[in-house]
This record gives structure tokens, C-alpha cells and sequence, in this order.
């Protein structure tokens, strides 16, 4: 099993640091090109990441062991698994 709890750590650090060198950095880029220039670059820079998104990991863990379904899909499959076998049998009153 990877490290589950570095999914939520990672975006946070990113926006944190993207916010505190982002500010910086973007302003003495208006300063020295302009502010139409300084656009183009950082677009550039951003077509640039997203074409290469495709090489990105797709997971920590290079083996995978077969787990448990969690989500919304697995929810689902799980309710109607319940309701086909109707192994759920409700007793007692309710209130």
C-alpha cells in the first residue's frame, strides 16, 4: 500500500508554494516585459506542463495489490449486490 496520506498533502504544499513564489515572480516579470508579455510566457509555460501531463506517474506504488473497491461506483455495486441477494433483512420497529 503507498502512502495514502501524502494525497491530500501534496496539492495543498503546491497551491501554498505556488502562492508564495508565484506573487513574486510574476510581478518582476510584468516589471521587466510588461504585463502582455509576461501573459505569454506563463502561457507558454502552462501548454508546456500540459503536454507533458501524459508522463506524469499514475501512482506511487509500482506494484499494485488487488484492494477493496471504495468510491461512489463501488457503493452502488455493493447496494445492488444487497438488493438482489436481499440479505438484509430489517427487524425491529422503528420510531
Amino acid at each position: 500500500m503507498g502512502r495514502l496520506s501524502m494525497g491530500p498533502v501534496l496539492p495543498f504544499m503546491a497551491v501554498s508554494l505556488g502562492q508564495a513564489t508565484g506573487s513574486p515572480v510574476v510581478g518582476m516579470l510584468v516589471n521587466e516585459f510588461g504585463y502582455g508579455d509576461a501573459f505569454a510566457i506563463f502561457a507558454a509555460i502552462g501548454i508546456l506542463a500540459a503536454m507533458l501531463s501524459p508522463f506524469y506517474p499514475r501512482s506511487i506504488d509500482e506494484e499494485s495489490e488487488e484492494e477493496d473497491e471504495t468510491g461512489l461506483q463501488a457503493a452502488y455495486d455493493n447496494q445492488l449486490q444487497l438488493v438482489e441477494d436481499e440479505s438484509v433483512k430489517v427487524t425491529g420497529s422503528t420510531v
